[in-house]
Order: C-alpha cells, then sequence, then structure tokens
C-alpha cells in the first residue's frame, strides 16, 4: 500500500504469479484497478513473471512511490518507476534495465523483498529473500545498494553467513536491536528463522517516527512522512504490508546521511498536515496525531 497518485489516498499494488498485476486506486469511495492503463499489469516486454514480493518505495529519489517485484530465476525482478500523473492518470515506467536491477536480478529467485534505507544514506536498498521452488534450489539472501537511482549487487560483501543457501519466503523489517539500523528476519522453509544484524558502516545519522493516529485510525497507516535533511526531501508511507506473506514493523526510518537535523511534516489519513518543524537526529520519535493542522 502507498500513496502512489499523490491525491492523499494510499492504494494497492497486486503482484501475481503467472498473471497481469492489479494497481488499485483509491477513490475515495472504492477501488478503481488501473494495472493496464498504469503501466504496471505487464514487464516492458509485454510478459508476466512469476510475481511473488512487491514493495513501494521512492528508489529514483523524485518523492513518488515506485514498485519493485520479485520472480524466478532467468524471468528478472521488475521495478515500475512513478512517473506521476498524465491527464488525471498514474503512468509508470519499467525501470529495471535503468535502476540496473535487469541483469543483476536474472540468475536469482526472489520472495520476501523490502525497499530499506540499510546504510542510512538516504536512498532505499533492497533485500531479498532468496530460494527456488525445492529443495534442489536453495539459494541466499541478496542485498542491492541504492546508489542515487542505480542498484549495485553487494550481497558478497554484506556478511558471510549471508551467502548461506536456503528456502528463503518472508522478509520482516524492523531496528530490532534500536541501534539507528533497519535489520531483517527471514523465514525458512524447513528451517530456523534468520536474523540479521546490521552492522553498517560508516556511521551515518537517522531519525525514526512511531504514529499514533487519533482522528485517523490508531496504527496511522496510510499516513505519509515528509523528511527535508541534506538538500534532500524524502517521503514515506506509513504501512505494515510490505514482501511476502510478511508483516513488517509501523516505525517510519529515515537515513540521514551527514545531516544531523531534519525538518519533519506528517500528513494524517484524517486529511490534517502536521509540522513538527525542526528535530535532532539520531532518535526515535513518538507522535500522536494533533487535534487541529499545524
Amino acid at each position: 500500500m502507498a500513496d502512489f497518485a499523490g491525491d492523499g489516498r494510499p492504494g494497492i499494488f497486486v503482484a501475481n504469479d503467472n498473471s497481469r498485476n492489479l494497481l488499485l486506486r483509491n477513490r475515495g469511495k472504492g477501488f478503481q484497478e488501473i494495472g493496464v492503463d498504469a503501466g504496471v499489469a505487464y514487464n516492458g516486454d509485454g510478459r508476466n513473471i512469476s510475481g511473488m514480493g512487491a514493495d513501494f518505495g521512492d528508489i529514483d529519489g523524485d518523492g513518488r512511490a515506485d514498485i519493485v517485484m520479485t520472480g524466478l530465476k532467468n524471468e528478472t525482478f521488475d521495478v515500475f518507476l512513478n512517473r506521476g500523473l498524465t491527464r488525471g492518470q498514474v503512468q509508470f515506467d519499467d525501470g529495471s534495465a535503468e535502476t540496473g536491477l535487469l541483469n543483476l536480478s536474472r540468475p536469482w529467485s526472489g520472495w520476501g523483498c523490502g525497499l530499506v534505507d540499510l546504510d542510512n544514506d538516504g536512498w532505499l536498498d533492497l533485500f531479498v529473500a532468496g530460494g527456488g521452488l525445492d529443495t534442489q534450489d536453495a539459494q541466499p539472501n541478496r542485498v542491492f545498494q541504492n546508489h542515487a537511482g542505480k542498484f549495485t549487487d553487494v550481497s558478497n560483501e554484506a556478511g558471510t553467513g549471508l551467502a548461506l543457501p536456503g528456502l528463503h519466503r518472508g522478509a520482516v523489517f524492523a531496528d530490532f536491536d534500536r541501534d539507528g539500523s533497519i535489520d531483517v528476519a527471514v523465514s525458512v522453509i524447513n528451517g530456523p528463522t534468520e536474523l540479521w544484524w546490521n552492522r553498517s558502516a560508516p556511521e551515518r545519522h537517522w531519525l525514526q517516527l512511531r504514529l499514533t493516529g487519533r482522528r485517523s485510525n490508531r496504527s496511522a497507516i496510510g499516513a505519509v512522512v515528509r523528511v527535508k535533511a541534506g538538500g534532500r526531501e524524502q517521503v514515506r508511507t506509513v504501512t505494515s504490508s510490505v514482501g511476502y506473506a510478511s508483516s513488517s514493523d509501523l516505525t517510519v526510518h529515515f537515513g540521514l546521511g551527514e545531516a544531523s537535523r531534519a525538518t519533519v511534516e506528517i500528513h494524517w489519513p484524517s486529511g490534517f498536515a502536521q509540522k513538527l518543524g525542526e528535530v535532532a537526529a539520531d532518535q526515535r520519535l513518538s507522535v500522536a496525531e494533533a487535534d487541529t493542522a499545524s
């Protein structure tokens, strides 16, 4: 779920296994399926893939929610870049080649996935739970680092244990040890759950927000948070839906790079906009929805 249309109403992307994908735009009094018109029903070649996991996130830094979708090996993962509205219609382009993920993903099967800032540089990286369909096709997890909209496969440098093959499926993202870096828990068929502690270096600044709705739903699902720091604006939507068969932490995480302060604005599902002003980095803030707009 994410506000991909920029109208304050979160919509839904559905990755389908060997069938066209669905994009449900929230019209306020119901949903309209617009996958074909929006350009996300099929990949750039007009094909279906075995869509497994999916996530929304601003991959290229333009403030709009893009889509990533995992599939099975030799299909390649898909990236759909959000180009905004054209005559009122949401438009996406296949960005798999533009972002580099087309060739990087070809050898791998992916299930759970998440667009998360693993190195706190302000760009959303991609973690993928890897594994084939049966015991003969165990695979390692993959980490794709985002460099200003271009992905690089850094899996082999991300930790020795990460290379262990398995039938990985779900992936959950949270700062489990509260050190300011996002960790990952991964489920494995016929094996114990893996918990990967994020020990990324060098040290960079970060900010986390846990929202509580009052007029809006208590979990604040659908709230849009905008953070300005270091000359850039980042946008996140509060949601627990991520990847494949998984539900992640509702805390919103921002990597701030070298910036030690940030300006925060929250757009609640109720329609209220709440400005927190400038806050210090490297802290976790609990924010309740204000009674009136600020």
